[in-house]
């Protein structure tokens, strides 16, 4: 077995969160906005920096483990913090 590729461990967080998700009651039911069910979703990283402190530049850059749900028929879209969600530290 080798070593995985950023895609391959993109699509393993990806589907983790998602039968997370469709354990919890509701959290991946019907669009909000449509009624669609159809979603896709992707794990991404949001790069950013604390609000309190945007003025200052030797500040590192932290990175945020996120969800996206996107509905197919309307492009609702949730993030999610794989962090909150225990998916990631």
């Amino acid at each position: 077995m080798g070593t995985k590729t950023l895609d391959q461990l993109n699509d393993d967080i990806t589907l983790k969160a998602v039968e997370f998700l469709k354990k919890k009651e509701g959290a991946l039911g019907p669009c909000g906005r449509c009624g669609g069910t159809d979603w896709t979703a992707t794990a991404l990283r949001l790069l950013g920096t604390p609000v309190s402190e945007r003025q200052n530049t030797s500040v590192p850059t932290k990175t945020v483990p996120m969800l996206l749900l996107a509905c197919t028929q309307c492009g609702l879209t949730y993030m999610h913090n794989l962090i909150v969600l225990g998916l990631e530290k």
